[in-house]
């Protein structure tokens, strides 16, 4: 029984003193990356936002699209959020009406034509550009 214990106390202490010895390769993180985009980006009707980093992307464009890389600064918008909204801050109100009464009477070209107020795609911010932003203005006021 003696003998026992002692081959086991033996084992014991051979496995002790080799443990030690084994050692973990040494571990170095020089350089590292949180991907995962940031910012909103659109072009060609579609629009991709996102959260978290990606620092070391910049700004990547090409066929129509382009993706920024970052983190968000605050709120961003990509032209008006909704057919009507010509400032850009998610209604349609009296603030909108300025803004389409600045560009009236104005074409592509012109210091205070806005693309965004001429709903016909003709070039020039007219009546018929008017009637449609009123449109959009009754549907809000009624939703």
């Amino acid at each position: 029984m003696m003998q026992r214990r002692f081959g086991w106390t033996v084992l014991a202490l051979i496995v002790l003193a080799w443990v030690p010895t084994t050692r973990a390769q040494g571990f170095n993180l020089t350089w590292y990356t949180i991907d995962g985009g940031g910012g909103t980006s659109a072009g060609s009707g579609f629009a991709v936002a996102g959260t978290i980093g990606q620092p070391d992307a910049g700004v990547m464009a090409g066929a129509g699209f382009e993706i920024k890389g970052g983190f968000w600064p605050g709120p961003q918008f990509v032209g008006p959020p909704m057919p009507g909204d010509l400032d850009a801050d998610g209604d349609i109100d009296l603030d909108d009406y300025n803004a389409f009464l600045a560009a009236y009477g104005s074409s592509a070209g012109d210091q205070n034509y806005n693309p965004s107020a001429d709903f016909d795609g003709d070039n020039f911010i007219g009546m018929t550009d008017f009637g449609i932003w009123y449109g959009h203005y009754l549907a809000f006021a009624n939703s």
